[in-house]
This record gives structure tokens, C-alpha cells and sequence, in this order.
């Protein structure tokens, strides 16, 4: 090993993670840390080959530590770091967390093999997706009970996508891709301005055929509103139920420029939409029709993306997730 280098004024110390009885600093980009390299080595056999591989030539040291650069961002390094040597960080789930502590614990717990860790973030993942379609009364297609914040801009989306990807967890990937349509845009503006750079060629062809596809499907989403024409059993007055589901379908067509292409979400029942208005029997009719709608749509979903159907994907996901 050779002698203490001079200590680089640009280099930052993690202070929550610069332990004194630490044997290695491990440098990422800018900043550095100090751990135990009996506890990195316990939990990763790639950190344990990076230990004891011969250096040539021999390693720089900083306060007598030999020093490890690492060609990760210093933000997952951290958070990976922190999922290790902090207990209280990033506990299983329920345990709340956000997306960029997943991100950072999974990528590098799937890079060097930490197997505890890439499993206990694909259950945080995943508990952000569902692979099941959502019920009629639910107002989104989102889960009620994930651990984390759903993503709210668009290169949250494009890292997810990169993330699925990289550590094989392609079951996220439709409702990402669906949401990705749904709130930024038609798919020409989606695909060809925001995205041309970030996403590789297959997976922008995937998304703008999708894309395409889905907005085309909320015409399908609404075709309850109006077929058939009447309803068997219907108690109202003459042609009431019919006129009020009309209303509503005139009442929908307001929303459309802002939900063009979230045919899981176009319609609502709640109080104070026309379609309140209908028998007894034509709204539990209505409410049946749509909700199998918007279920042959989840159905789809993966198909439009070019992915593999739910059962295939929920059984990677179980697989993943035991």
C-alpha cells in the first residue's frame, strides 16, 4: 500500500457514514465514506473478490485506510450504504420510504449482490405498483397502501423504466408506462420531444405504440354510457335514465382534453355526476359495465407496451419477491 495521499480539499466526508474503526474509505464521485470492510464483505462476495483482489499497482490510503472508488453515483452509494450499516434505514416494508432510497438500494444491491437488500426493495418497489386491476370503487389505479410517494415528474417515470430494466422487474412497467401516457401528454409530444434522449429506442417504440393505443382506448372506457340503449329491468320514467346517461356522457366529454389518455380514471361515481341520477337498476348495471371495462383495459395493458401478459409478469414478480 502506498503512503497517505494528500487529502483532496473537493473530496466530502459522509459524515453518517465516516466510522472511525472503520478499515476502508470508499470513494463515490466527490464524496467519501468510512466503513467496516469485514461487514461490506459479509454482506457482498463481489466486495469481498474487491478486497482481497491484488492491487497493481499498490491502492492509495487516506488515515491509514486503503481507499476504493466505486464508478456509482455518490447518492446511491449512500443510501445503499446506509441500508447496510443503519438499521433504522430503510426497514422492510410497510416501512415508509421514498423513490429515490429504493432506487439507490436496489441498483446496488442487485449490482454486488447483496440479496437481502435487492429483495427488500423490490417489495418496497413493487408495493407501488399493482399487477391486479383496480376495483370499480377505487379513483385510482395506484395502490392505496404502498410505502412510497408516487413519482410526479416525468424523469421519475424514465428512471423507473431504466431502473425495470436494469434489475429485471418488468412487472412495474405497465402502469408506469400507462401513467408516463396518462399524465404527460399525446403520445407525439411524449415520445418524440421529452423522451427521444432518455429512453432507449425499443423501449421509446414500446411507448409510443402504447402510447397511441391507450389514448384510443377511452372511447371503449365510455361505451357504457350509451350501450344499449336501454337496459333491461330499468324502473325509471320513460326515457329518463336514458336522457340522464346522456347527460353524463355530454358532462364526460368536458374532461377528456385532461384525461385523454387515462381511459382507467375518465369516469367517476360520485355524488354530484349526472349519471346519479339513473334507477336503482341502471346505475348497479352501469357501475357493473364499467368496471369490466376498465378491467378488459388492465387486461391489455401489458400487450399494448409490448410486454408479457399479467399471469407471466405477477409470476416474476412473486418469484422476485417470494
Amino acid at each position: 500500500m502506498q503512503g497517505d495521499m494528500p487529502i483532496d480539499p473537493n473530496l466530502a466526508r459522509v459524515e453518517e457514514l465516516w466510522f472511525d474503526d472503520g478499515g476502508t474509505i470508499i470513494q463515490a464521485e466527490t464524496c467519501i465514506f468510512r466503513v467496516s470492510r469485514a461487514i461490506l464483505a459479509a454482506r457482498s462476495l463481489i466486495f469481498k473478490d474487491i478486497f482481497t483482489a491484488p492491487q497493481s499497482p499498490p491502492s492509495e490510503s487516506m488515515d491509514g485506510c486503503p481507499i476504493v472508488r466505486l464508478t456509482d453515483s455518490a447518492a446511491d452509494v449512500t443510501v445503499f450504504f446506509k441500508a447496510i450499516f443503519d438499521s433504522e434505514f430503510f426497514e422492510p416494508y410497510p416501512a415508509r420510504t421514498d423513490l429515490n432510497a429504493i432506487i439507490g438500494v436496489l441498483r446496488l444491491s442487485h449490482k454486488y449482490d447483496v440479496a437481502y437488500l435487492r429483495r427488500r426493495a423490490l417489495v418496497h418497489l413493487s408495493s407501488g405498483y399493482r399487477t391486479v386491476p383496480p376495483v370499480i370503487h377505487e379513483d385510482t389505479y395506484l395502490p392505496t397502501d404502498g410505502s412510497w410517494a408516487p413519482p410526479s415528474s416525468a424523469s421519475d417515470f424514465i428512471r423507473l423504466i431504466h431502473l425495470a430494466r436494469e434489475v429485471s422487474s418488468p412487472w412495474i412497467l405497465p402502469p408506469v408506462f400507462y401513467t408516463l401516457t396518462a399524465d404527460f401528454g399525446t403520445p407525439e409530444v411524449a415520445g418524440n420531444v421529452l423522451f427521444h434522449d432518455l429512453l432507449s429506442e425499443d423501449d421509446r417504440q414500446k411507448f409510443l405504440h402504447g402510447a397511441s393505443l391507450q389514448a384510443s382506448c377511452v372511447l371503449d372506457a365510455l361505451c357504457f354510457l350509451y350501450e344499449p340503449a336501454t337496459i333491461t329491468g330499468c324502473t325509471g320514467p320513460a326515457g329518463a335514465c336514458a336522457v340522464e346517461r346522456l347527460h353524463a356522457l355530454k358532462h364526460v366529454r368536458v374532461g377528456l382534453k385532461a384525461h385523454r389518455a387515462n381511459p382507467l380514471h375518465i369516469f367517476q361515481f360520485e355524488p354530484g355526476s349526472p349519471v346519479m341520477g339513473v334507477c336503482a337498476v341502471c346505475f348497479e348495471t352501469l357501475l357493473d359495465a364499467y368496471n369490466q371495462g376498465r378491467r378488459a383495459i388492465w387486461a391489455q395493458l401489458p400487450e399494448m407496451y409490448g410486454l408479457p401478459e399479467w399471469a407471466e409478469l405477477e409470476q416474476m414478480r412473486a418469484a422476485a419477491v417470494g
